[in-house]
């Protein structure tokens, strides 16, 4: 089976990152690479939007793939194929995108004079993903290396639907497992070389092995994209509990029983927005289009390198004292680092075998 629409949708994920980080150059937190002094709380809004389902989403896909992969492809094959496509594209933008970024920010900063620890610190920056990608892929694969071995079949398979609800209800204990644990002295929040924090890799962990399981069941599948709006009206229904919820719990809730409902809501609520926008774009990216295939390819230059671009066009606009409305900037920044990061694509990565390899693993 093909999933053009799940490549689609993927594609459609990762370029949001030029929305998320640009909106992040005008959020009131200042928390981001660089900013404008004008800022707005409703880019706060948006971007804690696109974070709720982003990455989620992404990983889950990814897992869907990954063990579709793992299904198709001979142990050599698959290595070759993720090494090419996930580890390539990672060494070549680490070695000559993110230095050229920092270098950036140093000079803008005038933190010329302490270059090494500005560098160590912004290394991995929006690569993050990949570092994690890869870890997921190993662990999988490891997982059915030793299935294999104990001779326990990986199939599909054909449970009933209402297994579904009961993974789905199910999922939130791995993430409060994970959070119960660094309550009992593991340190899942310190940060480690190239990984960063344990509980971010656990966190995206459970939405990546989710849709791997949801490949082996193939009534799954034909439920999540076939009944968007159940999963549009449960959705509503965890937003409208987990919302009236959180009015009643303080953010840092004392009671154990409240953090954990607090934070099984949360989770599960999360997880029926991913499946619903599954659900969604299932039937709205269905019909094959160039358009969308064409943006597909591009994807992964335009994620590896609108980074470096958002950076220097703020750079530029502050540099330069343009003074503008944030809603007017940001949208001439997207479409801006939009336009320049797809040319890059066809005129520059396209064009040129090696590149086209280092940036996009083919």
């Amino acid at each position: 089976m093909r999933f053009e629409h799940l490549d689609n949708l993927r594609a459609i994920l990762m370029m949001l990152g030029i929305v998320l980080h640009s909106a992040a150059v005008f959020s009131t937190h200042e928390y981001w690479l660089v900013s404008y002094e004008r800022t707005s709380i409703y880019f706060d809004w948006l971007i804690s939007t696109i974070h709720t389902f982003r990455m989620p989403l992404f990983f889950m896909i990814a897992g869907f793939f990954a063990l579709m992969l793992l299904q198709r492809y001979k142990t050599r094959k698959f290595i070759t194929n993720r090494t090419n496509r996930i580890v390539v594209p990672f060494i070549s933008a680490f070695l000559l995108l993110n230095p050229f970024q920092n270098l950036l920010m140093s000079m803008y900063y005038q933190q010329l004079e302490a270059p090494k620890n500005y560098f160590i610190e912004y290394s991995i920056s929006h690569l993050w993903f990949l570092v994690n990608l890869m870890g997921y892929c190993i662990l999988l694969w490891l997982g059915i290396m030793v299935m294999r071995s104990l001779r326990i079949k990986v199939k599909i398979l054909r449970l009933p639907k209402q297994a579904f609800l009961a993974a789905v209800l199910i999922f939130p204990i791995f993430n409060i497992s994970v959070l119960a644990a660094g309550n009992l002295g593991v340190h899942i929040y310190e940060d480690l070389v190239l990984l960063g924090q344990p509980v971010t890799f656990m966190y995206y962990l459970a939405f990546f092995l989710f849709g791997a399981v949801i490949f082996l069941y193939k009534p799954w599948v034909e439920l999540i994209e076939t009944n968007r709006f159940i999963y549009l009206s449960l959705t509503i229904a965890a937003l409208l509990v987990m919302g009236s919820l959180f009015e009643m719990i303080p953010a840092e809730p004392e009671g154990i029983f409240l953090k954990i409902g607090r934070e099984y809501l949360e989770t599960i609520s999360i997880l029926l927005i991913c499946l619903f926008l599954w659900s969604f774009f299932a039937r709205l990216l269905k019909a094959s289009s160039k358009v969308m295939k064409y943006l597909s390819e591009a994807s992964y230059t335009v994620y590896l390198f609108h980074h470096i671009l958002v950076v220097a066009f703020v750079i530029l606009i502050n540099l330069n004292g343009i003074n503008a409305h944030p809603a007017i900037l940001f949208t001439c920044l997207v479409a801006l680092v939009f336009i320049s990061s797809l040319a890059i694509h066809q005129f520059v990565i396209m064009r040129v075998s090696r590149l086209r390899f280092m940036f996009n693993g083919r």
